[in-house]
């Protein structure tokens, strides 16, 4: 049986300055995986999807890792890929406004989007994990104690 804690709240700044919670996670649980995703919007003025992108990003890492014909080498390409035609679907669904080409001042569309990402995909066999960007993983062993899970 797992244990699973999550915890998320909106920031003050995002409160006082009317910013979306940019915040995201999957947690599912497949026959005989357990597949944890979570992605942290970017926040900055570019980064003015990155709610959407944070979305995506769990999204694409669980969509990958519930595939158990993917090896695990292409993993990190895989949902990197799934996640580039998401976000092309989003804009194509939803072009920037005027008002949001203003904010990412001349870049490509999808850093609109920016995100972090971390998954980790549990099974019989071992455990799975990946990271981008910053952020950090750990676990918590029966003792009480805190691992880092991605050194």
């Amino acid at each position: 049986m797992w244990k699973i804690l999550v915890s998320s709240v909106i920031g003050d700044d995002h409160i006082t300055s009317n910013k979306p919670y940019q915040d995201s996670y999957r947690i599912e649980e497949i026959d005989d995986r357990l597949i944890l995703a979570v992605a942290d919007g970017h926040g900055g003025s570019f980064y003015c999807r990155s709610d959407v992108g944070a979305q995506i990003a769990c999204e694409s890492a669980v969509e990958v890792l519930r595939d158990k014909t993917v090896p695990w080498e292409s993993v990190p390409a895989q949902i990197k890929n799934l996640y580039d035609r998401k976000v092309e679907a989003h804009l194509l669904e939803k072009p920037l406004t005027d008002k949001e080409l203003i904010k990412v001042n001349g870049q490509m569309d999808r850093v609109a989007y920016g995100t972090t990402l971390i998954c980790c995909c549990i099974t019989p066999e071992g455990v799975f994990r990946a990271q981008v960007g910053d952020g950090d993983m750990h676990l918590v062993n029966a003792s009480g104690e805190w691992l880092e899970a991605l050194p």
